[in-house]
């Protein structure tokens, strides 16, 4: 089961160069949304740990219950796409793309680069330097 594998993997702290090993990265068929919300729920440490961050509104049992009804597809209840897309930022932080990579799959999109914050940074500022002297030489010719 997908679910344990992932258990199983964030306890050995095994690694691959995107985050946990290809396994829980989403070299595995995903047949629906629901699936994908489910394994990346689990990765994340579960209901109780997820829930109140997708359901701040509610007390940490009931998020956790309502999280959990969520991502049963027999259910009336569903994540939305602003909390898909939040799921999809917190795996992010933890270095879970699995998730980025379905969306990419079922769209028939290129699986994306990674850009660690860091390096986002030092890109900014390195570009803000550039356009510093740019600035700088066109205030010289005024």
């Amino acid at each position: 089961m997908a679910d344990s594998l992932t258990a199983r993997l964030l306890r050995t702290g095994a690694k691959s160069s995107h985050g946990l090993a290809g396994a829980a990265q989403g070299e595995f068929f995903y047949d629906d949304v629901y699936a994908i919300e489910r394994h990346l729920v689990a990765a994340l440490g579960g209901a109780d740990v997820v829930g109140p961050i997708l359901f701040p509104q509610k007390n940490p049992l009931a998020a956790a219950r309502y999280l959990l009804d969520c991502l049963n597809p027999n259910r009336d209840h569903a994540l939305g796409e602003e909390r898909f897309l939040l799921l999809l930022k917190l795996a992010r932080e933890k270095g879970i793309h699995l998730g980025m990579h379905w969306v990419c799959d079922e769209c028939r999109y290129a699986r994306p680069a990674t850009v660690e914050p860091e390096d986002q940074a030092a890109d900014i500022l390195r570009r803000v330097d550039q356009v510093r002297g740019e600035l700088a030489t066109l205030l010289k010719q005024l």
